[in-house]
């Protein structure tokens, strides 16, 4: 591993170190409606005793063509504070100790509708620092940036303006060339131009109108030159990239701008007004150095397959690896830790660059060995019989060079060990589940598999079954529940006794003859090995006869007007039936009814048998509705048992309210019972004698609301 030492001629410097505004930015993206997010960045020490951050910051907008204000001062939130890089990752040296520089991003949603002259967003502010070499006096250079909206006459309705690229590096070596890639994007796609600018200068004023004017260089700088005359510096005016080799020491301001073409028209500028510090470097020596393979701490062995997680003890800086596959180029990467699959198992050597193309470069090389793990198994004969068992052991799979087996059987085999890939006529001298572990081993690779193998021995079967304890009359479907034990799994043999059977642990099975039945389980042990049993419950199923139950009628079609209908029992083999019309109960054969209710009814009947069984049967019958409304005109409550009380007939109403009314309106009777009565009294007196008016409200059979008023006369 090299150690390289280089030494630059250090030149003494006095940078001032104040808390000053070093460069900004203007952008803005349209919102659509006339809005657009207008942001700003400002670059400046990191400082705040004696100028702490602008907290709202003052921006103020004018017409772009006639430099005039068009409103009020905007003023705009600080909403992100962050540090900026301070040198390249890519350098040989770190940065001065106590350097601190900030990037402050402002930003506010403007409303801003169109207009003939377009607008000019502008942010000033004083002071930049002494310490700057390129300019003739710093402290009297104050910053402002700004950024335009084109008018409604150029003929852009809607823009966003370019963001230029990541803030550069602030500290930069003397003599080394060093290349910044500054390209914008621009998300409406529009042509971009770059070059070297003036950069302006601010006052204290907040509201200073446009024209700006540009900084003063000092002797011997300008835009095109700002490291000086003797220095190397150029900007692709196509891509952006800003190349330069400083030849001398110092802080030194430039100036961005960024021009946007459409179509190849001129719609606005965009400029970055930014700065370097060049210094003397002092190259310090960098070390690459891989994390061994075995200290990683996913490291198991040499056999973990092909990906390989590569550490890294190198110090700070760039990276080229190169994982040392012959025949490819695609082998490399420039992760700090990268992760790598290898296309096959071997061993191979891995190079790590550090800081590659730099003269602080170092490379480190390490061995690294990657096998994948066989895919191995074991075969045998997993389940015998005790009797004169005799197992055979094979390792299936693809093992390694130089691959060495060990096998252990355990204490009751016949044979305890062996080393050969294959074995066999292993005996056992007990029954039970025995795990065989087979060890393996190669050059690289280890693992350890495992076989278990069962003996069995003559099972004991314990068959029993039950049935529900509830009466079975036919055709009964029953449920079965096993309650047989074993110490093996068992095949069941069900015989119902009927000509019927099944192999399923608990079946459920329809009887659908009366009769007594014996029903019989066999039990067979699975594995060929146990005992073959038998048990036969006799007489333990008795299912009765059930009754045929049978309903007919001398007629299905009734109406209000004649709804008498006449039911006869066609029941066979019963003791008893009933009659089940309309929610009343009825035990005589024929059952005439006469019908009050509308609509398609089942009545039916329900046959019953000596053994308990029963059985029911069901009759459609159709009753077609017919409004009737029968009021009573006058009521007699003297007492003699003639028309003392009143009486509804009503038939086929829904909804149903019906009230009777004294001659003060009082409620004296109501009711929604279609036939109701009425006993002619009041609070418990008999009402007086006279008119009294009734009121009758109910939907009728179209669905329509009906009223009807009338009067009933009381007479004692």
């Amino acid at each position: 591993m090299k150690r390289v030492f280089i030494f630059f001629l250090i030149l003494q410097v006095n940078f001032v170190f104040g808390t000053h505004i070093l460069g900004g930015e203007m952008f803005y993206e349209a919102l659509g409606g006339d809005q657009y997010k207008v942001s700003f960045k400002v670059y400046r020490d990191c400082d705040v005793s004696l100028n702490p951050y602008e907290d709202p910051a003052e921006v103020n907008i004018f017409d772009l063509t006639a430099g005039t204000p068009v409103n009020a001062s905007e003023f705009f939130d600080l909403v992100s504070v962050e540090d900026l890089n301070l040198i390249s990752s890519t350098a040989c040296d770190s940065a001065p100790n106590g350097s601190c520089y900030r990037l402050l991003t402002y930003e506010k949603v403007l409303t801003l509708p169109p207009t003939i002259g377009g607008y000019l967003i502008s942010y000033t502010r004083c002071c930049r620092t002494g310490s700057i070499t390129n300019l003739a006096n710093g402290l009297n250079e104050g910053l402002t940036i700004f950024t335009s909206i084109p008018s409604i006459t150029s003929g852009v309705t809607s823009n966003t303006s370019p963001i230029i690229g990541p803030e550069p590096e602030i500290f930069l070596c003397v003599n080394q060339p060093i290349d910044f890639d500054l390209s914008a994007i621009d998300p409406d796609g529009d042509s971009l131009v770059y070059e070297l600018v003036d950069p302006f200068t601010g006052t204290y004023d907040p509201n200073l109108p446009p024209p700006y004017s540009s900084v003063n260089w000092a002797f011997g700088y300008d835009a095109q030159n700002p490291l000086g005359a003797m220095a190397q510096t150029s900007l692709n005016a196509e891509t952006g990239l800003l190349s330069m080799t400083p030849n001398q020491q110092g802080m030194f301001q430039f100036g961005l701008k960024v021009s946007e073409y459409r179509n190849g028209v001129l719609i606005g500028t965009s400029i970055r007004d930014f700065f370097f510090i060049v210094r003397a470097c002092l190259s310090l020596s960098y070390n690459a150095d891989i994390e061994p393979q075995e200290f990683s701490s996913s490291f198991t062995d040499y056999c973990q397959g092909l990906t390989i997680d590569f550490g890294n003890y190198s110090d700070f800086g760039t990276y080229l690896w190169d994982f040392g596959v012959d025949g490819i180029q695609s082998d490399t990467s420039s992760q700090i830790e990268p992760i790598f699959t290898y296309p096959e198992s071997g061993i191979y050597e891995v190079s790590l660059i550090l800081n590659p193309g730099l003269q602080c470069a170092d490379t480190a090389t390490g061995q690294f060995i990657v096998y994948e793990k066989p895919d191995l198994t074991i075969h045998s004969d997993s389940i015998q019989c005790f009797d004169n068992n005799s197992f055979d052991f094979e390792v299936l799979g693809s093992p390694n060079d130089s691959a060495n087996y060990f096998w252990d059987f355990g204490p009751n085999a016949s044979i305890s060990s062996a080393i050969t890939s294959t074995v066999n006529g292993v005996q056992y001298a007990a029954a039970g589940s025995i795990s065989v572990v087979m060890y393996y081993t190669d050059n690289y690779c280890s693992d350890t598999l495992v076989d278990t193998i069962l003996i069995v021995d003559a099972s004991q079967i314990n068959l029993a079954f039950t049935k529900p304890d509830e009466l079975a009359c036919a055709p009964y479907e029953v449920q079965f529940s096993n309650l047989s034990t074993s110490s093996d799994s068992i095949q069941y043999y069900w015989d119902f006794g009927n000509g019927t059977f099944s192999n399923l642990s608990d079946p459920i099975h329809l009887f659908d003859i009366p009769g007594v039945y014996d029903i019989t389980l066999y039990g067979i042990a699975n594995n060929g090995c146990g005992d073959t049993a038998e048990i036969t419950y006799t007489n333990y199923l008795e299912v009765f006869p059930s009754p045929t139950a049978g309903i007919d009628a001398n007629r299905q079609f009734v109406d209000a007007y004649d709804p008498l209908v006449e039911f006869y029992n066609q029941s066979v083999n019963y003791t008893s039936f009933e009659f089940h019309v309309e929610g009343q109960t009825a035990y005589v054969d024929p059952y005439p009814h006469a019908f009050v209710n509308s609509g398609i009814q089942y009545p039916f009947i329900v046959a019953m048998n000596d053994f308990g069984c029963s059985d029911t049967a069901s009759i459609q019958i159709e009753m077609s509705g017919e409004e009737t409304i029968f009021i009573p005109t006058g009521v007699t409550p003297n007492g003699d048992g003639k028309n003392d009380q009143f009486r509804l007939n009503l038939l086929d109403l829904n909804n149903l309210e019906f009230r009777i009314f004294n001659r003060a309106g009082l409620v004296i009777f109501e009711t929604e019972d279609p036939n109701g009565v009425w006993d002619c009294a009041y609070k418990g007196e008999t009402v007086q004698d006279g008119v009294y008016v009734y009121q009758l409200k109910y939907t009728d059979l179209q669905k329509i609301p009906q009223e009807l008023w009338g009067h009933l006369t009381v007479i004692k």
